[in-house]
């Protein structure tokens, strides 16, 4: 049996501070952006607070529309990947291993369903095409791209 009450509290002290320190106006993730499997740790990151938004919603709390100061949290994470997913953007940060894009698939399904969005899905619709258009690679700096 699930303890609603310290469940909740647990939530607000812990889980709500840490959406709104480590997370970006932007939705980026600069402590996970540092490390030298950026895009593993990053992703990483983020499904651990979307697995935490999903218990969440057992005990009636919303962590997928948690606002501050006009900035949804776990929304702007997300979408944070977007530009990168589709092309828009090269990959900046350390990756010192190849990873798939694919890993993200999960989230962007749970992010169409919470947020009414098919974009979401169109992107996962893409992501065979994605998929052969971006990986890793090192260019001559050392500093991984994506392709």
């Amino acid at each position: 049996m699930i303890h609603v009450k310290g469940t909740k509290e647990y939530i607000k002290k812990y889980t709500i501070p840490r959406l709104e320190s480590q997370i970006k106006p932007d939705g980026s993730q600069p402590y996970e952006l540092a490390r030298t499997k950026s895009w593993n740790y990053s992703n990483m990151n983020m499904s651990g607070f979307v697995k935490i938004a999903l218990m969440a919603e057992k005990i009636d709390i919303d962590l997928w529309h948690y606002q501050k100061n006009g900035q949804i949290y776990l929304k702007s994470m997300i979408d944070w990947y977007i530009p990168y997913l589709e092309k828009e953007k090269n990959w900046k940060w350390k990756q010192i291993q190849t990873e798939s894009v694919t890993r993200i698939q999960p989230i962007l399904v749970l992010a169409a369903d919470r947020y009414n969005d098919k974009s979401y899905i169109d992107l996962i619709d893409n992501f065979q095409t994605i998929q052969r258009n971006i990986t890793f690679k090192k260019n001559n700096s050392s500093k991984p791209i994506l392709k």
